[in-house]
């Protein structure tokens, strides 16, 4: 009986320990990616929206945003026009694709992870002012 006890000790003491968590891994996982297609940038939907916070965590950006509506889905793309304004650091031109097709008045809160990674190809650091918000975005 006091063997079985030992046992079962040992055991929950080594399977504990072998479940630590590595503090260098990072789980950047976000919800889309952010499109470089100069026609949508120009001619995309534009509905109304209104962006309360912007977070970079890693190669995704966290947009907080609000809107009127409720009753069907929405369509939520950031795009970018794929042009490069030579600076240091590079500059390009980025805006939020929205469409909310349905006369709800409810204020929507939600936010969107979006992966930032097709603008290395254009190069970096790169930065961008997204319209709707004031300071400008450096992604590295």
């Amino acid at each position: 009986m006091k063997s079985t006890l030992l046992l079962t000790i040992i055991a929950c003491v080594l399977f504990s320990c072998a479940c630590k968590k590595d503090p260098t891994i990072v789980s950047n996982i976000c919800d889309k990616q952010i499109i470089i297609d100069s026609k949508l940038y120009n001619n995309g939907d534009n509905d109304p929206l209104t962006i309360k916070d912007i977070k970079l965590d890693g190669d995704c950006l966290d947009i907080t945003y609000s809107y009127g509506g409720g009753c069907a889905d929405v369509q939520f793309n950031l795009v970018c026009d794929g042009a490069i304004m030579e600076s240091m650091p590079l500059q390009t031109n980025v805006r939020v694709n929205f469409r909310d097709k349905d006369n709800c008045k409810a204020l929507i809160t939600t936010t969107e992870s979006i992966d930032l990674t097709p603008l290395k190809k254009l190069g970096t650091p790169i930065s961008f002012k997204l319209k709707g918000w004031e300071t400008r975005i450096l992604y590295e």
